[in-house]
């Protein structure tokens, strides 16, 4: 009885607490990505999508602009997605959809530690607002190839810092300079024990490769701001996060004709992202 009861405790001990462990492990991991943002608000950072997790994304923006996009993480080092959408998707008259889907990846070269930040590569030819047929590009230009790096700080209550450079492949407005971009994002959590959590984020894209003689933009950069409240419903096992956002707060762009600055605007977008696992 006793030799029978020492293999079955030996059998709990080799099979049993290891693949708990494991799991705790992972929980605890995931975590951790869910609460560092993948993106600003048109910048990426270093941070990936969780293993196994599907995110869906719903972005609404000027003019009746709606984007949707799927993110799939491969593995926590490895990410791919897809999103297509287009303008006056919401409200009257005709839709102008986007000419073609957008598609993109990022790797994690390396993973952050104390001293050094993540690094991440990717691709994404998914620039927003409206695609200007006669320059073949967006309103704000695709990031095309990239290196982003972030890195977390968690005794200042998960404050991140992320900033990377990009090569566009929208440069039929003649404007072919590589791009810097660079951003800050703070979690502020209300209590230990609940499980949402608000984060404020803002970036900087300083533009180099818009401001030419045919650019969308006049040299002065894009700098966006918002915030974004991420829980999770107690019947659901899914991770909902609402944010709003206010962009090209310096007013980046061309005069139209007959405008003056004073009547230009920034513009407000809303995004709803889902995060489930599989």
């Amino acid at each position: 009885m006793q030799r029978t009861l020492f293999c079955i405790g030996l059998m709990i001990c080799t099979f049993v607490i290891p693949f708990q462990l494991q799991a705790d492990i992972v929980d605890v991991e995931r975590q951790t990505l869910e609460r560092y943002p993948r993106e600003l608000i048109d910048c990426p950072t270093g941070n990936n999508c969780p293993g196994h997790g599907l995110e869906m994304r719903f972005r609404m923006f000027e003019e009746g602009g709606l984007l949707m996009a799927m993110t799939i993480g491969v593995t926590n080092q490895l990410m791919v997605y897809g999103s297509y959408g287009g303008m006056n998707v919401l409200g009257e008259g005709p839709v102008g959809w986007n000419p073609t889907p957008g598609i993109g990846f990022r790797y994690k070269i390396r993973g952050e530690d104390w001293n050094l930040p993540t690094i991440a590569v990717g691709f994404d030819n998914q620039g927003y607002g409206a695609w200007i047929d006669s320059t073949k590009r967006y309103t704000i230009k695709s990031k095309g190839f990239y290196l982003v790096a972030s890195k977390n700080h968690t005794l200042m209550n998960s404050l991140g810092l992320h900033g990377g450079i990009n090569y566009s492949l929208e440069r039929e407005d003649q404007d072919q300079d590589m791009g810097i971009f660079v951003g800050a994002s703070l979690m502020i959590k209300p209590e230990a024990s609940r499980s949402d959590f608000f984060v404020v984020h803002v970036e900087y894209d300083f533009a180099i490769n818009d401001n030419g003689p045919r650019s969308f933009g006049v040299g002065k950069g894009y700098l966006n701001a918002g915030f974004r409240w991420a829980f999770m419903p107690e019947l659901f096992s899914t991770r909902l996060f609402f944010e709003f956002d206010v962009r090209n707060i310096l007013k980046n762009y061309n005069l139209p004709d007959g405008k003056t600055e004073k009547e230009l605007y920034n513009n407000r977008i809303l995004k709803v992202v889902l995060l489930e696992y599989f």
